[in-house]
């Protein structure tokens, strides 16, 4: 289609209104150049359609984005309830420690031991000696590597073997509460990589923005079909228009072919009626001669000599 030197404006609503009839009003002194959507017969199947389509596909976005964040959320509580637990089982266990040194205390007090007596100083040497195989960087003096060897040769008081034994007790609370301190370190580290992608990334801020995209881009081609459609309506009537002038311009052709057919017949008619007339009056004076003729006894041949004399 091809419009030359002409705007066209596009309403997408319906000419019904009073607003919009003094538009209308007005756009018929403008040669008709203001389309109004509304009025023609836009494929409205399709548009509801590709806007049906293009919501789904932004709310899909944004829906896939905030389920996401709640799997996120739901994970990062998770964890937090799992370092809540570790604290509680911490707790726990710490409290079955408590119980046990203070078994340790009674037994201290029972055996009349005090903090600097030799048999404590040993208790506590020998107590270096074991948590040395659980911690590498406990190192004995050459002084306390002596005083071992004495000891063992000697052999441990019961207040000793007490209270080591009580202490080997405390080994697999100490081991659930290394645990859980490590469980729980593990847990913030996450959570707080988590929260630094989270702000790195803004996934709903990036599903909002790509979202419009997708609406905005879906809008220009519901306006391009809409304009497609303006376009095919406007050859359409154009098309109905030349065929409305062809057709009115036969018929007026064909009336005035009608009128003339209606003049005609009367003055042939008229000219027959005078060839007629001739033709009788002719005959009429053919008969007076032969009735002359018959009435003097002449032969045609005497009338045409008598006409040659005549005329000398």
């Amino acid at each position: 289609m091809k419009i030359k030197n002409t705007e066209i404006n596009i309403f997408a609503g319906d000419q019904a209104n009073t607003r919009t009839n003094r538009k209308s009003e007005q756009s018929k002194k403008n040669n008709d150049k203001n389309i109004y959507a509304g009025n023609l017969n836009m494929p409205d199947d399709s548009i509801a359609r590709r806007r049906k389509e293009a919501m789904k596909d932004a709310m899909k976005i944004i829906g896939d984005s905030f389920n996401n964040e709640l799997k996120i959320d739901g994970d990062i509580e998770r964890r937090h309830n799992v370092i809540e637990d570790m604290r509680n089982e911490i707790d726990k266990n710490q409290k079955e420690i408590a119980g046990i040194d203070a078994n340790k205390t009674e037994f201290k007090k029972t055996y009349g031991i005090t903090s600097d007596s030799q048999e404590q100083l040993d208790l506590e040497l020998l107590e270096k000696r074991r948590d040395m195989r659980k911690d590498p960087k406990l190192k004995l003096s050459e002084e306390e590597q002596q005083r071992l060897e004495i000891i063992d040769k000697e052999g441990m008081t019961e207040y000793q073997k007490i209270s080591l034994e009580l202490d080997t007790l405390k080994e697999p609370f100490q081991k659930i509460i290394a645990e859980s301190q490590q469980t729980i370190m593990n847990e913030v580290n996450t959570i707080n990589a988590i929260n630094l992608e989270r702000v790195k990334t803004h996934s709903m801020v990036d599903a909002n923005v790509a979202a419009d995209k997708i609406l905005d881009a879906a809008s220009g081609e519901i306006m391009g079909m809409l304009i497609d459609e303006t376009k095919d309506q406007i050859d359409k009537n154009m098309e109905e228009q030349k065929k409305a002038a062809e057709e009115k311009a036969a018929a007026e052709k064909e009336e005035v072919k009608k009128q003339e057919e209606k003049v005609n017949p009367l003055n042939q008619n008229d000219t027959t009626k005078q060839i007629l007339d001739l033709n009788e009056i002719k005959k009429d004076v053919q008969k007076e001669v032969q009735d002359i003729i018959d009435k003097m006894k002449l032969l045609p041949e005497d009338i045409i000599g008598a006409a040659v004399d005549a005329s000398v």
